[in-house]
């Protein structure tokens, strides 16, 4: 996520737990993009939200699919 301010890596694990869901969908390619939080060998963890969504908040229903087509892009 290249838009946070303060934090430095490399890491050797990431874990994006009920973030991704309230990215908008054009937002989500822009959020994969390398920035080096993650190191090369590392491991990214995403939590999805599938199913009904909340309407007191902004949330989004993303597939899996679209999430790893969004890693394999360069």
């Amino acid at each position: 996520m290249p838009e946070i301010p303060g934090v430095q890596g490399p890491y050797d694990l990431l874990l994006l737990s009920t973030v991704w869901m309230r990215l908008r969908p054009e937002e989500q390619p822009v959020a994969m993009r390398p920035t080096g939080l993650l190191a090369l060998l590392g491991l990214l963890l995403i939590t999805l939200r599938r199913g009904e969504l909340p309407v007191d908040r902004q949330m989004f229903d993303i597939p899996p699919e679209e999430v790893t087509g969004h890693g394999a892009r360069p």
